[in-house]
């Protein structure tokens, strides 16, 4: 992400804001969590930890894209289902 590499703090928190509404639509609730938390980071944390923010969030959005390439998936309910 440029935000990261340019240190913008606020296009770091448009984008985190961006994911967490996606993660929710998607149901990547674990993406969603965090991408709510940084989109509050202050401009001194997300200075001194920004390209570590951004490798978890890298990492929860891999692990949702696998998860809806995957043959199952959950169900609002929290129950495994099989696609099909």
């Amino acid at each position: 992400m440029r935000a990261e590499a340019e240190g913008d703090v606020s296009e770091f928190r448009f984008c985190a804001h961006a994911f967490k509404s996606s993660g929710n639509n998607m149901g990547a609730r674990s993406l969603s969590r965090l991408c709510g938390q940084l989109e509050k980071v202050s401009e001194a944390d997300f200075l001194e930890h920004r390209f570590v923010y951004l490798q978890k969030m890298e990492q929860e959005a891999a692990t949702a894209v696998d998860a809806l390439n995957s043959d199952a998936y959950l169900t609002p309910n929290g129950i495994t289902a099989q696609a099909g």
